[in-house]
């Protein structure tokens, strides 16, 4: 039998094997190293949507315009604030600073100036600065931020999207490894519980680390990954992969206690073993690789790593953990501890005893949540990946709040016609929360020949082919007066040209990025359940077993979605979207680790007692991988400062909870009473 003599040639050469895997897991040290981490969504969108076609031309056409920070100082008077823009102006990689003394001679009395000017500068005695940035290198301006907070005092308030870049960055890595850190601990703590030897738990989560440090390394091959993959793939690869380990384990202590040698047990183990975890494997590979299909590039960018890291998983699970636990036979039979394991026979009892009202209010509940989902309020761009306490966050709302927001859009249009350019400036004059429309025809005026019009003033606002219009609202960067606000700029301009325009800006890219997710969820979840259910028809030659288990974890999707429309929570879309592939890949292992269980007890018991010995047999491997995911998913949550991953990370641990309950509740009841109907819809199974 082949697959038993790759066994066997894995027992036999497991001192290569250790030393193989080792080395690949220093070389995967090196190389991850070298991954960048993206956090801008922009250059996730699809290279045919309109924002991102107008940025690149905006690029070609135009000199790339400075980012710009905005500083608000507490009480100062307007000599003090000169003096502080000759400090700011004077730092390097600082192109310009404008305040009040740009439109107004501050040597005159406050009072005797154009107040509707000064409002914009100088308010109750606080100052707002305006400073260009003119450069793109990302410590340069990380650096520039440091500076300008040193000159500004700690009274001094920043406001700009390099502040939200800038704190997200300095938490990346430290969100990270806080969490891996006490993820790791977490589970090693339930695996002393849960295992029979005291050095079970490293071996099982060294083999997974290595699986997570391999894949860490070869996401080099991708150049870069966006900031919710590198948040989320070591969590979400240890938990979905550490019942992979549990399970051969076990097997493996099975056979020895009926006193098979040490290599014979170990190779009867990976043998009996790969059914059920390859086709546990490949439904969280197939459910991870959908996400391939979004158009949205965070959602393929994240698949292939999760897929990529499931499978190197599994390798390392059929390879490396049997060569290293045969290596340390000797160290495990020394540190054999007594079962802590309280036996799971009253929760099996349970299971059957409340089985007539569990499983009509798992249906009933899960056709509520199944409509509540798509009530929910989303966040679809980058606005609100800062949580409303963080001091960023707080001192944006601040300097809003004195001397409002600023939200920069630039249309282009062609430069052609005179005609068309007024008319739709005329258009956009009528509009509310527009409160400053600058463009060639009203800043220098087409009766000014183009060789007149100072250099700097004219590549600004036309190019050899464009005219470009900056749009200034007053309105924030994602709302549905903001989307409102697009459509209408949209329509106007599309009356005067027709196709031939261009519209660019964060709410713009936000605008276009809302169109593409919407379209995604039905490809990703439609091409998730497809692909499952063609793994669990082939792995258990059944035509109902698939749908049972799918609808099972499905179910668990749709209460775990449906929670945040009556809490009155926002979800970020994006997390939404991930989750409802992450929940269905990572949870249905247990639906078939379950069923595969029953399906052997049901070939020599009847169906009650086939129910409660799977549920006996099967429930510590699912509460052993449950507990950990639900820990490292709460984790995820509390130490992720962006708050998209804090999401995925806090609804995963929901979802978890709630699909252990559904397979535990819902899915045995579901067999029990399909149980002929399996029978006659499956290949080769004949039931007692």
């Amino acid at each position: 039998m082949l697959k038993e003599r790759i066994f066997r040639t894995i027992v036999y050469h497991r001192k290569v094997i250790v030393f193989v895997f080792a080395f690949l897991g220093i070389l995967a040290a090196f190389s991850a190293s070298f991954v960048e981490v993206n956090h801008d969504m922009v250059d996730y969108l699809p290279s045919s949507s309109p924002s991102t076609q107008a940025i690149h031309t905006m690029e070609e056409e135009f000199p790339q315009q400075p980012s710009t920070i905005r500083l608000m100082t507490e009480t100062i008077g307007l000599n003090e604030a000169e003096e502080m823009k000759a400090e700011l102006a004077a730092l390097d990689n600082v192109s310009s600073v404008e305040w009040l003394d740009d439109v107004e001679n501050i040597e005159k009395p406050l009072e005797q100036m154009d107040q509707t000017a000064v409002a914009d500068y100088y308010l109750n005695g606080k100052a707002l600065f305006t400073i260009s940035v003119d450069t793109t290198d990302t410590t340069d301006q990380y650096t520039l931020i440091e500076e300008i907070r040193t000159i500004a005092g700690d009274e001094g308030q920043l406001e700009g999207t390099l502040l939200q870049d800038y704190e997200l960055d300095q938490h990346t890595s430290k969100d990270l490894y806080t969490t891996i850190g006490f993820a790791v601990l977490i589970a090693f703590l339930i695996l002393l519980f849960f295992t029979s030897a005291w050095i079970e738990p490293v071996l099982i989560l060294g083999t997974i680390g290595l699986a997570i440090l391999i894949n860490a390394g070869t996401n080099i091959f991708l150049g870069e990954i966006s900031f919710v993959t590198s948040n989320a793939f070591p969590i979400l690869q240890l938990g979905v992969s550490i019942d992979y380990s549990i399970f051969l384990l076990h097997r493996y202590e099975e056979y020895q206690r009926e006193g098979i040698v040490q290599e014979e047990a170990m190779v009867k183990a990976l043998t009996q073993s790969l059914g059920s975890v390859l086709s546990s494997g490949l439904t969280t590979v197939i459910g991870f690789a959908a996400l391939i299909l979004m158009k949205f590039g965070i959602g393929a960018d994240m698949g292939i790593v999760l897929a990529k890291g499931v499978i190197l998983s599994l390798l390392a699970v059929f390879i490396f953990l049997p060569a290293i636990t045969l290596m340390s036979a000797n160290v495990l039979e020394k540190t054999t501890h007594r079962s802590f394991i309280p036996s799971l026979k009253p929760l099996a009892n349970l299971v059957y005893r409340v089985r007539y009202i569990t499983f009509p209010l798992i249906i009933i509940s899960s056709g509520i949540f199944f409509m509540a989902q798509y009530q929910n309020n989303f966040y679809y761009g980058s606005s609100m990946w800062l949580s409303e306490d963080n001091t960023v966050m707080q001192e944006k709302a601040a300097v809003d709040e004195t001397f409002g927001h600023t939200n920069v859009m630039a249309l282009m249009i062609p430069n052609k016609d005179e005609a068309k350019e007024k008319a739709l400036l005329n258009d956009l004059s009528d509009f509310d929360h527009l409160t400053n429309v600058q463009a060639y025809s009203n800043e220098v005026g087409w009766t000014v020949p183009i060789q007149y019009v100072p250099e700097k003033t004219r590549e600004l606002l036309q190019s050899p082919h464009y005219s470009r219009i900056a749009i200034e609202s007053d309105l924030p960067a994602e709302s549905k007066e903001t989307f409102a606000l697009i459509d209408s700029i949209n329509q106007k301009a599309q009356a005067q040209f027709g196709e031939d325009y261009l519209l660019a800006g964060d709410s713009v890219s936000t605008y276009d990025l809302k169109d593409v997710i919407n379209s995604d969820q039905q490809i990703v979840n439609a091409a998730s359940i497809i692909g499952i259910l063609i793994v669990i028809l082939f792995a258990f030659k059944s035509l109902t077993l698939p749908a049972i288990l799918v609808l099972s974890i499905q179910s668990a999707i749709w209460i775990n979605l449906g929670l945040p429309y009556f809490r009155g929570s926002t979800l970020f879309y994006i997390a939404y979207l991930i989750l409802s592939s992450v929940q269905l890949g990572a949870t249905v292992d247990y639906a078939v680790l379950l069923t595969d269980r029953y399906l052997e007890e049901r070939r020599l018991l009847n169906k009650k007692a086939a129910l409660l010995s799977a549920i006996e047999k099967s429930g510590e491997s699912i509460i052993v991988s449950g507990t950990i995911m639900t820990a490292a998913g709460f984790l995820f949550g509390a130490f992720s400062t962006n708050q998209v991953p804090a999401q995925i990370g806090l609804l995963l641990a929901q979802g978890t909870i709630l699909s252990m309950i559904v397979v535990f509740f819902g899915l045995p009841i579901f067999l029990y009473i399909a149980d002929r109907l399996i029978e006659k819809t499956s290949k080769g199974l004949e039931f007692k």
